[in-house]
């Protein structure tokens, strides 16, 4: 049977949304750098200014959280990655009224050994899943007294640590609506498109040990509710024309795909437990062209009903294409 995108349909409660600051080029490579510095110098004492220069770049994303909410700062693969916990230090001074923990991996530590941002590490992956180590009671208690909650990483990029402590958080009773980093590689999760056109490059050449219905169920576990990099990454691998690298790849697709399932970490899993009554990540709210009119009448008395009219829709007009250009609307009518 031909499959078609219906196939790979992704129910919206699985594409937790994610945002941050900047994933140009300059910015990837500053945050690389800093890594690498930690690694060999972790005294550095420019570090912690460095990182303080991510945080205008993310305050459009962390408006956006809600008052009161928790923070969950992710905790490092290496040991020696401090800039999420320094980034959390550096945004409590623009939001005091978030709740940050885990900045001394308390609460949560990691499981496992390589890191997952490395590329061409499917090898690795296959048999060393993303797992984590949680103080369950402590995690228990955050989910009964702050239900909103959001994680905060250094950069969200295929998604492979963020999304899966995501998931373990859930199964634990508490909902991470959403992820916030320094550094974002887009925010679009995996199409079903894409999962079709992974599908269909995969059984032009498999195992003949790996029936197409598993492939598609295991296209479908590993890449459903993630960012697009995951998939755009592992449709290059499968391409390649090294073929151990390819191998690797399928291998990890197989491995990594019954690890989501038998920790109930699979989309079918995190469904049955994501709550109905969920709130979305809050947006900004859009001024209404009748609420701009009533504005203006108010900052502006002796403008004629005309001129208030006119002038109450061209500011709903620009505020829809991303804010104001030049001096503004004020600035004409003063």
């Amino acid at each position: 049977m031909s499959l078609t995108k219906g196939h790979f349909a992704v129910d919206p409660a699985l594409n937790v949304p994610f945002s941050g600051g900047s994933g140009s080029q300059l910015d990837r490579d500053r945050l690389r750098l800093l890594k690498l510095e930690l690694k060999h110098n972790p005294k550095a004492r420019y570090i912690k200014q460095a990182v303080k220069e991510f945080v205008p770049g993310m305050q459009k994303s962390l408006e956006r959280i809600p008052t009161g909410s928790t923070i969950i700062v992710t905790p490092s693969t290496s040991g020696y990655n401090t800039i999420p916990a320094d980034l959390a230090k550096a945004l409590q001074k623009s939001r005091a009224d978030l709740e940050f923990v885990n900045l001394k991996q308390d609460i949560i530590e990691t499981d496992h050994d390589f890191q997952s941002k490395v590329k061409g590490n499917y090898g690795n992956l296959a048999h060393d899943p993303r797992q984590f180590i949680f103080n369950e009671a402590k995690i228990k208690g955050i989910a009964q007294n702050k239900p909103s909650a959001f994680i905060l990483d250094d950069s969200v990029s295929t998604g492979e640590t963020s999304f899966v402590l995501q998931r373990q958080l859930s199964k634990r009773g508490l909902y991470a609506q959403g992820m916030v980093a320094a550094v974002s590689r887009g925010q679009y999760h995996t199409y079903p498109s894409d999962m079709l056109r992974i599908y269909n490059k995969l059984t032009e050449n498999y195992p003949s040990d790996y029936h197409p219905s598993q492939i598609r169920q295991d296209i479908y576990t590993q890449f459903a509710g993630f960012p697009r990099k995951k998939a755009a990454d592992f449709e290059r691998a499968i391409t390649s024309g090294n073929a151990s690298y390819r191998a690797e790849a399928i291998q990890y697709l197989r491995n990594s795909s019954e690890h989501y399932r038998s920790e109930r970490l699979d989309p079918q899993s995190v469904l049955e437990r994501t709550p109905p009554e969920r709130t979305p990540w809050v947006k900004q709210p859009t001024r209404s062209t009748k609420d701009l009119r009533n504005q203006i009448s108010i900052n502006y008395p002796n403008l004629s009903d005309e001129d208030a009219d006119r002038y109450s829709k061209m500011m709903q007009q620009q505020s829809g294409k991303g804010g104001s250009q030049g001096k503004g609307f004020g600035a004409e009518l003063e």
